[in-house]
């Protein structure tokens, strides 16, 4: 199964919506459904081309995307795993936010309830930290310039989440902390400092 030039487009606005709904994810139970009419599903070998993913974030920021994106998928069943049991292979890379790179290999169980699982080797290299701006401001950080390159190991599925990183760097970065009223008193107990005599200040990196 090949899927040429795909391309996903998901906005927080849709999240928010589906956060929202009366059924819990848990509870939609489509892959029992998919069990229920295909009694014996395998696919061999599923393979995306040239695929293309836009997430885009509230606010006056550029969306977030992955462009180029080649993945392949092996040996995928309709057969209830055991947990922390993987059993297709995956391997996917792809372009960042156009100049940066990413890959994934590993090992998956599409199947998985409520949400599929995954276990991977990741490598990032030369991915724009700007672009992460509707992330970040949540956390009262703000990032103008900078990449970000690293290794590491992920292991994502409904029963654990677990990111080993074996190597991070980040090269020509400039941020700022804002720091707000807000902010202090949820500082306070950690000794943070409050510039500015009660109003906003800023922190740069």
């Amino acid at each position: 199964m090949s899927f040429d030039r795909p391309e996903l487009y998901v906005n927080l606005k849709n999240f928010r919506v589906e956060a929202r709904s009366d059924v819990a994810l848990k509870d939609r139970g489509w892959q029992d459904a998919l069990e229920a009419v295909a009694l014996d599903l395998k696919i061999n070998r599923l393979e995306v081309r040239n695929g293309a993913l836009t997430y885009v974030d509230d606010g006056p920021f550029r969306p977030l995307q992955l462009s180029r994106v080649n993945a392949t998928a092996e040996n995928i069943r309709n057969i209830k795993s055991r947990e922390h049991d993987y059993p297709s292979e995956v391997h996917a890379e792809g372009v960042v936010f156009h100049t940066g790179e990413f890959c994934l290999d590993g090992r998956a169980d599409f199947l998985a309830e409520p949400h599929a699982g995954i276990q991977t080797a990741l490598r990032l290299d030369q991915v724009e930290l700007d672009y992460f701006q509707p992330i970040l401001q949540r956390y009262n950080l703000s990032v103008s310039r900078g990449t970000l390159s690293l290794t590491g190991y992920v292991e994502y599925a409904p029963t654990v989440a677990r990111l080993v990183l074996d190597r991070v760097g980040v090269q020509g970065v400039a941020a700022e902390y804002v720091h707000t009223p807000r902010t202090a008193e949820d500082g306070e107990g950690a000794g943070a400092t409050h510039p500015g005599g009660g109003e906003a200040g800023r922190q740069q990196a």
